[in-house]
């Protein structure tokens, strides 16, 4: 299991994969310029249900842990489509990782 202790080079060479009954759900607001995300939400089905709200770029991260790309590959992925800093990147988002990891919504890959 990974905490906040587990260094951060160890976690971004891991595979992960989302936990088995995870739904993300998108919804969307009409807005003067059309339709827009509003909320994006993590949600387990069956036994223990608590929705959690994350953010539209973290969403578009856990939908391509698939077990195939370390987290490293994902986060380089995602600073490009932002057009942004890859250490921005990590530094950003790691923290919410860790924490969908301790909540069982991410698993780490037998690769």
């Amino acid at each position: 299991m990974f905490s906040d202790a587990t260094p951060a080079e160890d976690l971004l060479n891991r595979h992960l994969k989302l936990a088995p009954k995870i739904r993300l759900e998108q919804e969307y607001e009409m807005r003067p310029d059309g339709l827009e995300v509003s909320h994006v939400r993590v949600k387990k089905t069956g036994g223990l249900q608590y929705p959690l709200t994350i953010d539209g770029n973290v969403a578009r991260l856990l939908a391509g842990c698939n077990g195939k790309q370390t987290l490293r590959q994902l986060l380089e992925d995602m600073a490009i489509y932002l057009e942004v800093n890859r250490d921005r990147v990590v530094s950003a988002v790691l923290p919410a990782v860790r924490s969908l990891i301790e909540r069982g919504v991410l698993l780490v890959a037998d690769v």
